[in-house]
């Protein structure tokens, strides 16, 4: 948003808008509760090129105005774990319903288009194919130019979408990939963090150790050509291609 710098305070519950040099502008509150300006389970945040803030709250969606005036709250009849904006002005949400998993708002909150087919988990989780998790992933990303990965929750492949059609499908090889498992009365999921930066694709898992050494799966032109060490969990790449990393190792931080 107009070259600025937003950051999702989960522990503090706010959001920070920072200059490019990453001085503070304002910080947004996002209260716990129901009411149109709290939010019971933060998903995550979007930004348009313009400066709309979206915020999520899985079943809900509260918008702020680029000078971080509150506009609107509304509500999604179904779960969206995660949001984005690929360049456009509108909202970009994920989550299953009814058979497609990419879904399209107007800042009105009007649907305008739902694409991408639900993925095909194992033939005994087929009775959850559209619940969260089963039958598309919790994160997703979206790059400026428009594109929108997606990683398979069942095996390690990445659906690329531009213009709310497949693209293309990228396929990985990685020991730190697993597919839903079962783990006591509950499952887990591989989440993964995609970037786009010039021609290169980066993958990088979550590691729920958080002193393992983290790396990048690397792809140009749809194959693996290695892996990176990273400082931290890229987000996004801004126009001029680079990548913006959250760390947390002895205090949390943005590294360009």
């Amino acid at each position: 948003g107009k070259g600025n710098i937003y950051i999702l305070d989960y522990k503090f519950r706010k959001i920070g808008v920072f200059d490019k040099e990453g001085k503070l502008l304002r910080a947004i509150a996002v209260p716990q509760g129901q009411g149109p300006r709290e939010a019971t389970n933060l998903g995550g945040i979007g930004v348009t090129p313009a400066g709309t803030l979206f915020v999520n709250d899985m079943r809900k969606v509260i918008v702020y105005g680029p000078d971080g005036q509150y506009i609107r709250t509304f509500l999604v009849d179904f779960t969206i774990s995660s949001i984005g904006c690929p360049g456009t002005e509108d909202l970009v949400a994920i989550g299953p319903h009814d058979g497609k998993i990419l879904h399209v708002f107007d800042q009105a909150g009007k649907l305008l288009a739902s694409f991408g087919d639900t993925f095909t988990p194992p033939a005994e989780l087929e009775p959850m194919k559209e619940m969260p998790m089963f039958g598309a992933p919790i994160l997703f990303n979206c790059a400026k130019d428009g594109r929108i990965f997606v990683l398979n929750p069942h095996k390690y492949e990445v659906s690329v979408f531009k213009d709310r059609k497949l693209e293309r499908i990228i396929t990985g090889e990685n020991e730190f990939f697993k597919p839903i498992q079962k783990m006591g009365r509950g499952f887990i999921s591989t989440a993964a963090h995609i970037v786009q930066s010039g021609g290169f694709v980066f993958v990088a898992f979550q590691n729920p150790d958080p002193n393992a050494r983290k790396t990048a799966d690397i792809f140009e032109s749809g194959k693996q050509i290695g892996s990176v060490e990273i400082p931290g969990t890229p987000h996004i790449a801004d126009l001029q291609g680079r990548i913006y990393f959250a760390e947390v190792e002895g205090f949390p931080r943005i590294v360009r």
